[in-house]
């Protein structure tokens, strides 16, 4: 999903660090999932653990040296810091990834957000598709932890991992948090409304819970033009440091597409509201201590469709997935790649979740 994507300003911004950080692990398998059946929303799982590591070499044509898989932890395979300025980004996605269906677009995977923090980021992700337990020496591995469907079946559904986490789970990852490290949550993978239940299980220790509402259903009529999605800009002012950090139109999060998601509630007066829609929080920010969480009330900003990176839609620059000329032309300026800035989404959120990252870059995305 983007709109035009600008080039991005890493040479102007950090380059010495980037170069410093030329030994960033990095995952050479990332995954996508799928079934292009249509249906009820949820996530279908793939992928599993991944170890590996290696470098990653990033320049301004967006071109990517691969790395050569290592096995080991993932803190060890850190690149060193530079007079600790420099701090290359292990990021845990938790859960299993989204996969809706035929209208979520790209074959059903989320290969543009696994692939872009995988080959043009010097971040390391690595999936954990399988309940684990949450022990300080697991989570010492990390610097940002991405909550998405905690669940075993298929599609966002149950039995849901509530059951599973443990009182020490919930007590360690709070201490990790209040430690420096951040959480991402995302949710709407699936219509079972229990999917909120480990979710906000573990996350009530920051006054953050998911409601089991169904929002973001009704969009406009260029509808097909964006897989589904309805377009959501209702941000806030009340964080700029993360929806808009330099004040200027590079860096600012604008429309991001959202489609079956559940909104959020702030018990804690320190949680800051980031997007809200018809009176309902849909995006909140809570600093604790030394760590960061965000919450975000959906999750379709993973979807390769949603990154304006889908193939089927190159022909020409607005054209969307039908081949009709009078339905293509419909969509001109209503598509995702017209609407949409997610990478920049993404660059924020995790640049305000883990921000003493100075070093973090994505290729093709303005930074700051």
């Amino acid at each position: 999903m983007g709109v035009k994507i600008q080039r991005a300003g890493i040479l102007s911004f950090c380059v010495f660090s980037l170069l410093a950080c030329a030994n960033a692990a990095v995952n050479s398998n990332p995954i996508g999932s799928g079934s292009t059946n249509g249906g009820s929303k949820g996530g279908s799982g793939a992928g599993g653990d991944t170890g590996g590591g290696g470098t990653i070499s990033l320049n301004l044509d967006g071109s990517v040296v691969k790395p050569v898989s290592t096995v080991g932890d993932a803190r060890s395979l850190r690149c060193p810091e530079a007079g600790g300025e420099c701090k290359c980004m292990n990021i845990l996605s938790l859960g299993k990834t989204a996969g809706y269906g035929a209208n979520s677009g790209s074959s059903d995977n989320t290969d543009a957000f696994i692939t872009y923090m995988n080959t043009k980021s010097n971040a390391k992700v690595v999936l954990q598709t399988t309940y684990v337990s949450l022990t300080p020496d697991y989570l010492s591995n990390f610097d940002l932890i991405i909550l998405q469907s905690l669940g075993d079946g298929q599609k966002g559904s149950g039995p849901f991992w509530d059951s599973k986490f443990s009182d020490s789970d919930v007590t360690n990852l709070e201490t990790w948090v209040r430690n420096g490290g951040a959480i991402v949550s995302m949710t709407g993978y699936g219509a079972e409304t229990a999917e909120v239940n480990p979710l906000n299980k573990l996350l009530k220790f920051a006054g953050i819970s998911y409601n089991t509402d169904d929002i973001f259903v009704t969009g406009d009529r260029w509808d097909y033009c964006r897989w589904s999605a309805v377009p959501f800009s209702g941000w806030t002012d009340n964080d700029p440091s993360l929806t808009n950090p330099t004040n200027s139109d590079a860096n600012k999060i604008t429309a991001v597409g959202m489609f079956h998601g559940r909104s959020i509630k702030c018990s804690d007066s320190a949680c800051v509201t980031i997007g809200e829609s018809a009176g309902l929080k849909v995006a909140v920010a809570r600093k604790l201590d030394k760590g960061r969480v965000f919450a975000f009330a959906d999750e379709w900003v993973t979807y390769t469709s949603q990154w304006g990176l889908d193939e089927t839609c190159a022909k020409t620059p607005e054209m969307c997935k039908w081949d009709d000329p009078v339905q293509a032309s419909d969509c001109v300026g209503h598509t995702a790649k017209a609407l949409f800035k997610v990478p920049q989404f993404w660059y924020n959120v995790i640049r305000w979740s883990v921000p003493d990252a100075s070093c973090f870059a994505m290729v093709d995305v303005p930074i700051f």
